[in-house]
């Protein structure tokens, strides 16, 4: 890329003093705003100048748009224009690390990744609902600044052949600028904003599990197991995930975005559902429901049994007492055999043992007992 503006020079209302960074469409520089007298980001997209004016007049269109929303997870857009026929955007100039450098230090904790999935949702639902599709959302275009995840670049993937431009299939592209993308983009579909909740789908992915959701060492392999393969479930390469937060990310990955989330709010939704369960402490990890419902079922049977025991030995003492009082004769029943356990101060429990009439009415009473409990 031969093209580059030099330090000192002006375009607008902005002085070139830094350059920030390099990518496959143009630079990013530190400039800074001679009216207001403040620190901004301007991006310049030089290979833009290989493009039709159509494509070049859309782009301009949505990055207007999205100029137009203020939301405190969307970078701020204050003017977007054309220097020497090529298209510029400047915004805020965010300190602080991209997604991509903090995860490349491994997973986020489970509630730092909720909390910055849930503010990532809220973005795409308001640039989603003024009809705006990111189409290259990663985490390289995403900033962490005290606590906040800003997203950054909207309109910048027109610039982009993809979706529907064409199929990215059968082309040797970068391994990076694919990886994320949903299958109907890499297919050369017409997108919608399914897509981008693809996208945010292989971003929780490794917001949880610091790893991308596929690999490969080609683009052809990557492409292959996008379109072919089903993910690795996150919770076997961290078990802390909850089995809740892991059925949120495989929905989110789905190859037919019919069987997706279909809006950001959905997704939002369940994120904060899942949120509000690990504050109260009760979302679960995977394997833990099963464990949890063993360990549920017997401490209630124990309850349950010790209720029904205790309400069989207060039955037992007034039958035996009443027996006892009421005996006539010699005949001795099951019943007077226990009574005769009080009598001796043997002890009803060893009277039972002992005596084959008495325990097989103390399980007859059990039973009753356990009938009537409905357990």
């Amino acid at each position: 890329m031969s093209f580059s503006l030099d330090i000192g020079q002006v375009i607008s209302n902005y002085r070139i003093e830094e350059r920030l960074g390099e990518g496959g469409t143009g630079f990013v520089y530190r400039a800074k705003d001679l009216r207001l007298d403040r620190q901004v980001a301007l991006r310049i997209f030089a290979e833009a100048s290989t493009l039709n004016h159509q494509l070049l007049v859309t782009f301009l269109t949505e990055v207007r748009a999205a100029s137009a929303l203020y939301h405190p997870n969307i970078s701020t857009i204050y003017e977007v224009g054309q220097y020497e026929g090529l298209p510029f955007i400047v915004t805020e100039q965010i300190e602080g690390k991209s997604l991509e450098e903090v995860i490349r230090r491994g997973p986020l904790s489970i509630r730092d990744a909720l909390e910055f999935a849930i503010q990532i949702s809220s973005a795409l639902e308001a640039v989603h609902a003024v009809g705006i599709i990111h189409r290259d959302l990663k985490p390289n275009n995403i900033f962490i600044h005290r606590g906040r995840a800003i997203i950054m670049d909207f309109g910048l993937a027109k610039l982009i052949p993809s979706g529907e431009e064409g199929s990215y299939a059968g082309q040797d592209v970068r391994l990076g600028s694919v990886v994320r993308k949903s299958p109907e983009q890499i297919l050369g579909k017409e997108l919608d904003q399914r897509t981008d909740l693809y996208s945010f789908g292989e971003i929780l992915y490794e917001m949880t599990t610091g790893q991308p959701t596929f690999s490969g060492r080609s683009s052809a392999s990557l492409l292959s197991s996008i379109l072919n393969e089903a993910p690795k479930p996150p919770a076997k390469l961290n078990s802390d995930i909850p089995r809740q937060l892991e059925r949120i990310i495989l929905k989110s990955l789905e190859k037919n975005r019919d069987l997706r989330y279909q809006v950001a709010a959905e997704v939002r939704d369940d994120l904060e559902q899942i949120q509000r369960e690990i504050r109260s402490g009760l979302a679960s990890k995977p394997g833990a429901g099963l464990r949890s419902s063993a360990r549920g079922w017997w401490q209630e049977s124990t309850v349950r049994l010790a209720v029904a025991m205790i309400i069989v030995v207060v039955f037992l003492i007034g039958i035996g007492r009443w027996a006892t009082a009421g005996a006539v004769g010699g005949t001795r029943t099951g019943l007077l055999l226990i009574a005769e356990g009080f009598r001796t101060n043997k002890g009803i429990v060893s009277q039972i043992c002992f005596s084959l009439a008495g325990f097989i009415l103390l399980f007859e009473v059990y039973l009753l007992v356990s009938a009537v409990l409905g357990f």
